[in-house]
């Protein structure tokens, strides 16, 4: 039997929405606190409540809960039938734990100088950062008005390039002016860059 490549990248992009979808709903439950360990019956309650998804089954949560596991997204606890994340889960919801951080007066700058040799690193921070909300500034400065130093440090470790980066809590600069347009301009839909 052969597959088309439609029906392939079809049944791909399924496992990553129903991966997105498990990911989220833990990370909801923790209240995007993404070190909490919880339980997997709390998280099939949440899943089959939800009224999202109504063809979930407990065989395909369970299922889908192995994968997640076998794919490095979660680690179980048979014994106390607990969940958690690891760092590969939490870099693929950056974006959802970002968002529900509030706003802090302080802007928090992000400063990297990674090595041509190290370029798919780098690339692979730069969208971590973006995912988080962070805006550039410059070629190698960007920054945000949320405190995700945590989620800084996580996507450098994961990625290798702590070293060649600085995390920065400012409270004044003299560009303030300028960073506010830029985070006000990112907050819209339509001026998000490509970079």
């Amino acid at each position: 039997m052969t597959f088309s490549r439609r029906s392939m990248e079809a049944s791909q992009d399924i496992v990553l929405e129903a991966t997105g979808f498990v990911l989220f709903s833990i990370a909801k439950l923790c209240k995007f606190a993404a070190d909490t360990i919880i339980d997997k019956n709390s998280i099939w309650e949440e899943i089959s409540t939800s009224g999202q998804h109504q063809d979930w089954t407990k065989s395909r949560f369970t299922h889908t809960i192995y994968n997640l596991k076998k794919s490095g997204y979660l680690r179980l606890d048979s014994a106390s039938q607990s969940v958690e994340f690891t760092n590969k889960a939490k870099l693929r919801i950056v974006d959802q734990i970002a968002k529900s951080r509030s706003k802090v007066s302080e802007y928090r700058f992000v400063s990297f100088d990674i090595p041509e040799p190290k370029r798919r690193l780098r690339d692979g921070f730069r969208r971590a950062i973006k995912k988080m909300g962070f805006v550039q500034i410059q070629k190698s400065l960007w920054v945000i008005n949320k405190d995700v130093g945590d989620l800084v440090e996580l996507a450098a470790y994961e990625y290798g390039v702590e070293k060649y980066m600085a995390y920065i809590a400012s409270a004044k600069s003299d560009i303030d002016g300028i960073i506010a347009k830029k985070l006000a301009s990112y907050t819209k839909p339509e001026s998000v860059s490509k970079e």
